[in-house]
C-alpha cells in the first residue's frame, strides 16, 4: 500500500505551488531569527563589504557616543577642580580672616586696658585738683577764724 503523501520532496513535486510560498516555508522551518536571516542575505547579496560598513557604522556611532561622555567627563573634572582651587583660596582667606580676627581682638582688649588706666589717672588728677581747690579756699578761712577767736 502507498501513501497519499510523500516523506521526501523532489524539485519536481513544488512545480504547482508557488516559489515565493516554498522560500518562505524554508525560512519558517528553519524557525530562526529574522535579523541573523536579514545579516546573512545581505551578506551573501551584496558580498561582505555591507555587514562590515554595518558594523563599522555601529562602531562610530559608539565611538562618538564615548567621545561625548569623555568630553562631558572631562568638563566635570575641569569643573571639580575648578571648586578645589576655589575652595581652597577660600580656607586661605577665612585662616587670613581668623588670624587677622584674634590680632584685633588683642589689641583691642590691650587698648580698652590702656583707656582704663587713663581714666582712672583722669579721676585722680581732678580729684587732687579739686582737693587742692578746696584747700586753697578752705586753709584761708580757717586760719581767719583761728585768729579772730
Amino acid at each position: 500500500m502507498t501513501s497519499k503523501f510523500k516523506k521526501h520532496l523532489e524539485p519536481g513535486d513544488l512545480t504547482g505551488s508557488n516559489r515565493d510560498e516554498a522560500t518562505s516555508l524554508l525560512f519558517e522551518a528553519g524557525g530562526g531569527n529574522s535579523d541573523v536571516e536579514e545579516d546573512d542575505e545581505d551578506f551573501f547579496l551584496h558580498g561582505p563589504s555591507s555587514r562590515s560598513s554595518k558594523v563599522e557604522h555601529r562602531l562610530k556611532s559608539v565611538r562618538s557616543q564615548v567621545s561625548g561622555v569623555m568630553g562631558v567627563l572631562k568638563e566635570n573634572i575641569a569643573r571639580m577642580f575648578e571648586r578645589g582651587d576655589k575652595v581652597d583660596d577660600l580656607q586661605d582667606k577665612s585662616d587670613n580672616l581668623m588670624t587677622s580676627s584674634d590680632f584685633f581682638r588683642l589689641t583691642a582688649r590691650e587698648l580698652h586696658r590702656q583707656m582704663w588706666w587713663k581714666e582712672c589717672r583722669m579721676k585722680l588728677i581732678v580729684a587732687v585738683a579739686v582737693f587742692v581747690v578746696l584747700l586753697i579756699i578752705a586753709v584761708p578761712i580757717i586760719l581767719q577764724e583761728t585768729k579772730k577767736t
